[in-house]
C-alpha cells in the first residue's frame, strides 16, 4: 500500500507512454517488502529543468532516464559516475540528501547479462557491433573495458561509426574500426567475430531485413540482439536455426535494471523475480 512514507521512483523520457520498468521494479520491492512504487513521467523537453528540480523538492529516491534525455539530463545534475561521464549518457539518478547524482548501468547491463548467460570470458574477444547509436556506444564502452581485442562498428552513416571508433581508440586504447554496411570486406569481418551485437532497431518489424548475411556465420559464435520486442528477431531466428549461442535484449534490460535497483535501495535485486514479471507481462 502506498503511503506518505513511500519512497517514489519512476522513468523520466518523451514520450514514455509505456514501459517494462515499473513490472519489473515493482515487482522487486513487494518481494523484498520494500516501501517503494515506481512510477512513468512523460516529460517535455522544456520542463525537463523542472522535472529535475522536483526530484528534489518531493524527495524522489530516484528515476531512471530514457529516451531522448540521456544525454542532456547530465546538464541538470549535480554529480556523474565516471562510466556515466565517459559514455556520455545517464539513465539512472539517486536523489541523496537533495543532490542528484548520475550513474549509468546500460553497459552494466549488456556484459553482465553475456557473462551469466553464456558465461563468456571477454578478454581478447573479436565483436561485430551494427549501430553506432547511444545503446551501442554504452555497449561498445562497456566492452573496451573488458579488453576485448577489436570492435569492428557498422552503420548506414559511416562517420557515426568512425566518431564512435576513434573515441573508444583515444579514451580506451581499444583497436577499433569503422566501416559502411555495403563494405566488401564486411564478409570476412562478420566471420571473423567472436561476438555478434545487433545495436539498431533493425529487427523490431516484421518487415526488416537481416542486416548481415548468415553464410557468414561460425557455428560458434554468439549472437546479442538489443531488442526485446518481439523476443526472436528474424536475426535471433537465424541464429537459433544455425544453433548458435543467441541472446535478446530482454536480459540486458533485466540486468541494467537491477543494478539500477542495487543504486537506489543498496540491495541485491531479487533477479529471478524480476525476470518472470517482465516475462508475463510480454507473454
Amino acid at each position: 500500500m502506498i503511503t506518505a512514507k513511500t519512497k517514489i521512483l519512476g522513468l523520466i523520457g518523451y514520450p514514455a507512454t509505456y514501459s517494462l520498468s515499473p513490472i519489473m521494479h515493482n515487482a522487486a520491492f513487494k518481494q523484498l517488502g520494500l516501501d517503494y512504487v515506481y512510477l512513468v513521467f512523460p516529460a517535455e523537453s522544456n520542463d525537463l529543468r523542472k522535472a529535475m528540480e522536483g526530484l528534489k523538492a518531493i524527495k524522489f529516491a530516484g528515476a531512471n532516464v530514457t529516451i531522448p534525455y540521456k544525454e542532456v539530463i547530465m546538464d541538470y545534475l549535480d554529480e556523474i559516475s565516471k562510466e556515466a561521464r565517459l559514455i556520455g549518457a545517464v539513465n539512472t539518478i539517486k536523489n541523496i540528501e537533495g543532490k542528484l547524482y548520475g550513474y549509468n548501468t546500460d553497459g552494466f547491463g549488456f556484459i553482465e547479462s553475456l557473462k551469466k548467460q553464456i558465461g563468456i570470458f571477454l578478454k581478447g574477444k573479436k565483436v561485430f557491433m551494427l549501430g553506432a547509436g547511444g545503446a551501442a556506444k554504452a555497449v561498445a564502452l562497456s566492452l573496451a573495458l573488458e579488453e576485448v581485442s577489436e570492435i569492428v562498428i557498422v552503420d548506414k552513416f559511416k562517420k557515426k561509426a568512425m566518431d564512435l571508433s576513434d573515441y573508444l581508440e583515444k579514451n580506451i586504447d581499444c583497436k577499433s574500426v569503422a566501416i559502411r554496411i555495403e563494405d566488401v570486406k564486411i564478409g570476412k569481418k562478420i566471420s571473423n567475430a567472436d561476438i555478434i551485437v545487433n545495436a539498431t532497431p533493425v529487427g523490431m518489424k516484421k518487415e526488416d531485413p537481416l542486416l548481415i548475411d548468415v553464410k557468414y556465420l561460425r557455428e560458434d559464435q554468439i549472437i546479442y540482439d538489443l531488442i526485446y520486442t518481439p523476443q526472436e528477431t528474424l536475426l535471433l531466428k537465424e541464429a537459433r536455426r544455425l544453433k548458435l549461442k543467441a541472446i535478446n535484449g530482454l536480459e540486458m534490460l533485466l540486468y541494467q535494471g537491477a543494478k539500477s535497483f542495487n543504486i537506489w535501495t543498496e540491495r541485491d535485486a531479487p533477479i529471478e523475480i524480476m525476470r518472470k514479471a517482465l516475462s508475463k507481462e510480454l507473454e
